[in-house]
């Protein structure tokens, strides 16, 4: 296992975006777009209890912290997240941070099939390794992505109740927005590599 380090050296003459990395920055594009149309309810009270935005935006960015900090040191944990109080309540600060996000993005290029291990959460039967599994960046970048989806989908709702319709598009998974898009074109709306 190598772990891609900060260090790395990551310079390239601008190879074609891979599917896994175009479509976690589309994503991660409508999640800051929301933030920002959600700006002055960011932090309202939701019915039934249910936390704010803020918080599943901060969520969301917790999650790809965890990845970062996995693909550097060679384990990712997404059970010890941070969970920032300042991008919980501060749109403009999730917006940044989202941004922050996709610049990392951008340089996992050439590093996709990088192999990294993940906590399944399962128990270590006492010689910590039991809940260890191993991984890819490309793999990990598909479940943050699925992550994001799920959580966009609900803040999608929650705007609903706050009175903003977000594009139709925001929580809306690839393959669904390809099948709308039709013919030829779905195939790569969807995510799947022309051949």
């Amino acid at each position: 296992m190598t772990p891609l380090h900060k260090e790395d050296s990551l310079d390239h003459a601008d190879p074609p975006v891979s599917a896994p990395i175009r479509l976690n920055l589309a994503q991660l594009d409508r999640a800051a777009e929301a933030a920002s149309e959600l700006a002055s309810r960011y932090n309202r009270p939701l019915s039934g209890g249910r936390s704010p935005v803020g918080a599943h935006f901060r969520h969301v960015i917790d999650h790809y912290d965890c990845f970062f900090e996995g693909v550097e040191t060679g384990r990712v944990d997404y059970y010890t997240r941070k969970r920032d109080p300042a991008i919980q309540s501060d749109p403009s600060l999730a917006v940044e941070a989202m941004r922050r996000i996709q610049t990392r993005i951008r340089a996992l290029s050439g590093h996709l099939d990088a192999t990294i291990q993940v906590d399944t959460g399962g128990p270590d039967g006492g010689d910590g390794q039991a809940g260890w599994a191993v991984s890819s960046v490309r793999r990990e970048l598909a479940f943050v992505l699925s992550h994001t989806l799920h959580h966009l989908a609900q803040i999608r709702g929650m705007a609903l109740e706050l009175g903003v319709e977000l594009g139709e598009d925001v929580g809306v998974a690839h393959s669904t927005l390809g099948t709308r898009a039709g013919g030829a074109a779905a195939g790569v709306a969807s995510g799947r590599e022309a051949t």
